[in-house]
């Protein structure tokens, strides 16, 4: 999420979502090596096809979380986690990704999941990002010659928030850890909110932390932040083990908006949700819950129709059924 002096008014504050699972390419594991054995530059290396950079690691005891230029990756043993905004071609990178990962830990795609949110401005992303039916086509042709096919789909309101996610219709093996993603994408912030993460109002990283809370959201994590010039705000957080959580704020009034990502494992994620909302006050949000049936939150996701966020309406509420994961999805107004 780099800021500059020079940056224009306009951000493209909206992730690319890619997560891939990899599992042993063969039975014997005698000399198999797992992702966290990858260098920072080799990444780095993958990392410059997108037009992003490293700008700092911090590690816990399962999880590599790496701050970028542009929005994070985490990496555990068999995972990998990669999230960018602005102008960045997070696709391009994907056939770079497996054969670095192939060719130092022996290791295959087992699943992907590709998702975001409508851009603000689409035609301004570089192919194959310009439109969902580009970027399907893309990763069908990388997939089609181990997997028969993938399968796209769309949420939300055609004429207003929308979310899009790929994935793979027959992955080698299920993934049987329970795994669940929350992800809370805000727009049309309050402004007084969005002041906090300027240079202008508060000149350094420490302050916009402090000013912010974000702390408060859950404590005891190990933090890594990043403030931008002019503005803008970045957070990686470990939890525990492979248990993460990351925020983005984009502030500029024309285009604000702010995302929370975090795999936490909760029966009812309605107090988080809450605490995000009231923290960063936006004019609507979209949340987003993806879970396979060992999740904690199970296959009811009673959490998306419980009673309303204070302040906020349900303006859409969706539903889908995978073969091993379910997605919620709910639109929220402020009232």
């Amino acid at each position: 999420m780099m800021r500059t002096d020079d940056t224009p008014d306009f951000y493209e504050g909206a992730e690319k979502l890619l997560e891939i699972w990899f599992e042993p390419s063969s039975p014997n594991k005698a000399d198999m090596k797992w992702l966290r054995v990858i260098s920072r530059s080799q990444w780095s290396e993958v990392l410059a096809v997108v037009n992003c950079d490293i700008l700092n690691v911090i590690s816990g005891l399962e999880m590599d979380a790496y701050m970028l230029s542009e929005s994070s990756m985490f990496v555990t043993n068999n995972r990998l986690i990669v999230k960018t905004c602005g102008q960045t071609t997070l696709l391009c990178a994907l056939e770079p990704i497996m054969k670095l990962v192939q060719s130092t830990c022996q290791l295959k795609v087992q699943d992907i999941f590709y998702s975001r949110r409508n851009f603000v401005k689409p035609d301004e992303q570089k192919p194959p990002h310009q439109c969902f039916e580009d970027e399907v086509e893309y990763l069908d042709c990388i997939f089609k010659a181990d997997f028969k096919s993938g399968i796209a789909y769309s949420l939300g309101r055609v004429n207003g928030d929308m979310w899009y996610m790929y994935t793979l219709d027959n992955a080698h093996s299920p993934i049987n850890t329970p795994d669940q993603t929350l992800e809370v994408l805000m727009t049309d912030l309050d402004p007084l909110c969005m002041q906090k993460f300027t240079k202008k109002v508060c000149p350094t990283t420490e302050q916009m932390l402090k000013e912010s809370q974000i702390e408060q959201l859950i404590p005891g994590a190990k933090l890594d932040v990043k403030s931008f010039d002019p503005c803008g705000f970045s957070v990686n957080a470990i939890i525990k083990e492979e248990i993460y959580y990351t925020i983005h704020v984009t502030p500029q009034a024309s285009c604000s908006y702010v995302s929370f990502e975090t795999n936490i494992e909760k029966k009812s994620y309605f107090d988080l949700i809450s605490k995000v909302v009231s923290l960063f006050r936006p004019s609507r949000c979209t949340v987003t819950l993806f879970a396979n049936k060992n999740a904690q939150c199970g296959h009811s996701y009673s959490v998306l129709s419980e009673q309303p966020v204070d302040g906020y309406k349900t303006s859409c509420r969706q539903f889908c059924e995978f073969q091993m994961y379910n997605l919620a999805l709910s639109c929220l107004e402020k009232t």
